[in-house]
């Protein structure tokens, strides 16, 4: 197996049509308290409860596709979408920070005058090199929630993939 994704994969194959599975989904959810979520006619979306989520809690994100057998579960662990988007963002800022002052460093150089603003692109990159960093810290920290996550998923059918246990070994 490869090294574990920054947003680890889960597939699983249900012998349920997708109007009963969500029916199932949703009873179960309902029954675990320590869980919150939505499910949707196409999508499912579930994430820690309130007294249990810290601001490295996991999401399971999931996809309902129609199979010829049932249905096939896809989706991802990833980020609580407040962190994502914080993340996401930050990196976005970041990489053009970056970009802008190795431009001006090299307009800079061009002008003979000693490129100054390499020191902006060296704290940009350092950056976004923490954002990385702090993203996969909290994505070991949270390997006990995405088993908590999981255990939505059990029974339900044949696993294909689940890469939240591939952080067990590491």
């Amino acid at each position: 197996m490869d090294r574990p994704h920054l947003r680890p994969r889960v597939s699983v194959r249900v012998p349920h049509p997708p109007d009963a599975l969500c029916q199932l989904l949703d009873g179960r959810l309902a029954e675990t308290p320590s869980l919150e979520g939505r499910v949707r006619q196409r999508a499912v979306l579930v994430w820690m409860a309130k007294p249990l989520r810290c601001w490295w809690s996991p999401c399971l994100d999931l996809n309902l596709e129609p199979d010829g057998s049932g249905t096939r579960l896809t989706g991802r662990y990833t980020a609580h979408p407040r962190l994502m988007t914080a993340s996401v963002f930050a990196g976005i800022g970041l990489t053009f920070l970056a970009c802008l002052s190795a431009t001006w460093s090299l307009v800079q150089w061009t002008m003979r005058e000693p490129p100054r603003c390499l020191g902006g692109t060296l704290a940009a990159l350092l950056g976004l090199l923490a954002v990385y960093g702090v993203h996969r810290l909290a994505q070991r920290r949270a390997v006990g929630q995405m088993h908590a996550l999981a255990v939505l998923l059990d029974g339900l059918g044949a696993v294909e993939v689940d890469e939240a246990h591939a952080f067990d070994a590491h």
